[in-house]
């Protein structure tokens, strides 16, 4: 495993820059499914990946239309299931068990924390281990090998530390600590 040694200063920047990005650059999906008042139209945006304007979101903008909203489709055959859950861990074990051709692991995710962030204390409490938030925990030198998710307290301070909620944190791995510099993933409306 190849890992950088990143200073203090430079986490300290990093979560900085992260910040004034997150501000810059809001994430239009969640504040659209936030926006919803009816849990079914929430459960198929945020399966579709779309925001207010019908921008697909960058993780999912090659995603075949047809295989999202068949997703979408199946998934509100579990609308009653999502609506009980009591974490995030539920929400996406109901997710996750919904299988399309094509979809993935990229796609369970977000769509579970679109959802999570519609309801009270259903945000994730851990940090989940899935493609590019993994690289970045590596790269961080954290042990990975054979967990699917790591707590906060796991990771160097001020990472740690800091105010930044779990989801957050992911998305911090994925978008710099992934590559050791800035990824476009903050630029969400393609």
């Amino acid at each position: 495993m190849s890992t950088k040694s990143y200073s203090k200063a430079e986490i300290d920047s990093a979560i900085s820059d992260y910040k004034k990005k997150r501000k810059n650059n809001p994430d239009t999906h969640i504040a659209y499914v936030k926006s919803l008042r009816n849990f079914r139209d929430v459960i198929t945006a945020s399966c579709i990946a779309i925001d207010g304007n019908g921008q697909k979101h960058i993780h999912q903008y090659r995603m075949n239309n047809g295989r999202l909203r068949k997703f979408a489709h199946k998934l509100l055959e579990r609308e009653q299931d999502l609506l009980h859950a009591e974490n995030f861990d539920r929400i996406f074990e109901i997710v996750s068990t919904i299988r399309v051709f094509g979809l993935g692991a990229v796609v369970y995710y977000d769509t579970s924390l679109r959802i999570a962030h519609t309801r009270t204390d259903c945000l994730p409490d851990k940090i989940y281990l899935i493609k590019e938030i993994l690289k970045g925990a590596r790269n961080l030198g954290i042990e990975t090998k054979g967990k699917k998710h790591i707590f906060k307290n796991e990771l160097p301070s001020p990472i740690s530390t800091s105010d930044l909620e779990c989801w957050e944190v992911a998305d911090l791995l994925c978008c710099f600590f992934s590559e050791g510099k800035w990824k476009d993933c903050l630029e969400f409306a393609v």
